[in-house]
């Protein structure tokens, strides 16, 4: 009864959480994700110069009240195919969101012209973040291993947060019991037209070792949720909800 009763719980919490981040359809989008490739040959000076230069300034933005948080994640692998780094922003309110427009006349995408020179193409994606869970138990973020994985999905905006939260989040709040992951993220493209996905989910794993058991973890969560027969019926027909795009492995960049 006591394992009943915690277990109603927290699907309470994901369901009021849920409702919570649903967004508004007139409301300013309170995330940008800005995704940023390089040529393999500045991969180095362009890690570097975020380290040392373009961090501190994220960071006084930051400081400045512009953000509630940010991560930059720099990808772990080189990979032509897909970004050298992605940054989140998520504003502290509608006018942070708004001032962006502003630093973007000067300051593209955040960088200074030598962080610029070091780019070869970027993409700004306008997102809602619809859910996102924390285990609790602390995780050591200089440890931390992330993997993005874009989504394009075919159906309504509000049909594709139903689809995340019936079949997504059950999954999820199972790797987090699990003890692999540290949290999760899904965000989801307001203006996805045109754009190459209209979801992203950002899983941050507690290291190295838990991303190497994702595979197994998977499967046995999975294995749990098959007496659930709205879950199994999602889980039949998902290839037609949604289709994902080419992952990545990144790391944070510490925060100066």
């Amino acid at each position: 009864m006591k394992k009943a009763i915690t277990r109603l719980l927290a699907l309470l919490v994901v369901a009021i959480t849920a409702i919570a981040q649903q967004p508004s359809d007139d409301s300013i989008p309170s995330t940008l994700a800005i995704t940023y490739f390089s040529k393999p040959a500045d991969r180095v000076a362009f890690r570097d110069y975020m380290v040392h230069t373009g961090l501190r300034q994220f960071q006084k933005w930051k400081t400045d009240g512009l953000f509630n948080n940010y991560r930059v994640l720099f990808s772990s692998y080189l990979d032509t195919d897909t970004p050298a780094m992605i940054v989140l922003l998520d504003f502290f309110n509608p006018a942070a969101a708004t001032r962006w427009m502003k630093i973007e006349d000067s300051m593209p995408g955040g960088l200074s012209n030598a962080g610029l020179s070091l780019v070869t193409s970027a993409q700004t994606a306008q997102m809602d973040r619809i859910f996102h869970g924390t285990s609790t138990s602390p995780a050591g973020h200089d440890e931390s291993v992330f993997m993005i994985i874009p989504y394009e999905f075919y159906v309504s905006a509000p049909e594709y947060r139903k689809y995340v939260e019936e079949y997504g989040v059950p999954q999820f709040e199972g790797w987090l019991r699990e003890n692999v992951l540290a949290s999760y993220d899904v965000y989801q493209n307001r203006y996805s037209a045109s754009k190459p996905w209209g979801s992203l989910i950002v899983f941050e794993y507690r290291n190295a070792e838990a991303l190497g058991r994702r595979e197994a973890t998977m499967a046995k969560v999975r294995a749990s949720l098959q007496s659930n027969a709205a879950w199994k019926a999602i889980s039949e027909t998902k290839h037609k909800i949604r289709e994902e795009r080419e992952a990545f492995v990144a790391q944070e960049l510490p925060v100066p």
